[in-house]
């Protein structure tokens, strides 16, 4: 696993590098998606939590390279650029649709979702501290 959470983005410090920089935001984001996705595949992860953080890491890779796409084609002033985004969204559009479509991913979750609370307890929802529980009256 690779997230440590939000790091900001390093946008063009010219406007002629827009179209470079969204065909490495989206093709690399999309990219990672694919990758952690084989590698769940390849070598299914034995922890449940290991599993769903990676899981994890291929929902924020695909709404990484879909979202800015989908920003720069609505309000990028430049035309090529827009365009290009557009192409980029579009693109990602099928991978979002394969991932969800794929069986071994999803029996792999399906799996961990059947899991006993004593193989997976950190997954299971947990009640709220007693202290923030309304009082009866």
């Amino acid at each position: 696993m690779t997230n440590s959470g939000p790091v900001p983005l390093t946008f063009p410090d010219s406007p002629d590098g827009w179209g470079a920089w969204v065909g490495e935001r989206c093709g690399g984001q999309l990219a990672t998606a694919r990758a952690l996705v084989m590698a769940i595949k390849n070598t299914p992860p034995a922890d449940t939590l290991v599993l769903l953080k990676t899981w994890d890491e291929v929902s924020v890779a695909l709404n990484n390279a879909m979202s800015a796409a989908s920003v720069v084609s609505q309000v990028h002033p430049v035309e090529a650029v827009r365009s290009q985004a557009e192409v980029a969204e579009h693109a990602g559009t099928p991978h979002s649709t394969d991932l969800g479509l794929d069986r071994d991913p999803c029996a792999l979750l399906s799996a961990a979702a059947r899991a006993s609370p004593r193989d997976s307890p950190a997954v299971l929802p947990q009640p709220p501290p007693r202290h923030l529980l309304p009082r009866g009256g």
